[in-house]
């Protein structure tokens, strides 16, 4: 008959009750070794003189780029502008009652999509540039008032067939420009309605 080994027990040591806990004031001389915030100093990047850099200077646009990079950009906003020109051209549809052609919108919108991804790609990454920004507002305040004139002036058929394509022209370099830009684009757009009695309705 095999034998059961016991193993041995340990004696519990009692709880430490507070009245053991030594009671001190905390030491408030100089700390005699290096501090955690001395020793992150120490690996921070400095400039050729030895002086910190600072954190600050280093552009987020940078990571953004290694993580998405131009074309990932272009592409992400091809979808939300190509779901922009399908829905304006179903409400114009709508708008002049006639039969919503659903096959030819999703059609339209497939033969669209590659010059809406070319050009986010060309212009996306360059929209802070001074001469993208001017471009951008004069395209802004073309669309806008050739759509104005459109609506009021034109018939019917000219005005679904262009309409849905400007319109998503006018939206996009809105969206690409800064706000004063956008601000200064509106209020010739409005000038100009204003200016030739058209109506926005």
């Amino acid at each position: 008959m095999a034998r059961t080994k016991r193993t041995p027990t340990r004696a519990r040591t009692p709880p430490i009750t507070c009245t053991e806990i030594p009671l001190k004031t905390p030491n408030r001389d100089a700390p005699s070794g290096k501090t955690l915030i001395d020793l992150i100093d120490t690996h921070r990047p400095r400039d050729p003189s030895g002086a910190p850099i600072p954190s600050s200077t280093t552009t987020p646009t940078e990571d953004e780029e290694e993580i998405f990079g131009p074309g990932m950009q272009a592409l992400c906003l091809t979808v939300p502008f190509c779901m922009l020109l399908g829905a304006f051209d179903y409400l114009v549809h709508l708008q002049y009652r006639q039969e919503v052609d659903l096959r030819g919108i999703i059609w339209k919108v497939i033969k669209s999509s590659p010059p809406i991804f070319s050009i986010n790609y060309a212009f996306h990454s360059r929209r802070n540039w001074l001469s993208a920004q001017a471009l951008l507002f004069a395209i802004s305040v073309l669309a806008g008032c050739w759509l104005v004139r459109a609506v009021n002036r034109t018939g019917y058929y000219a005005v679904m067939k262009r309409a849905p394509q400007v319109g998503t022209l006018w939206i996009w370099a809105a969206v690409e420009m800064s706000l004063v830009p956008v601000l200064g684009s509106c209020l010739l757009v409005g000038g100009y309605s204003w200016y030739f009695g058209y109506s926005w309705v």
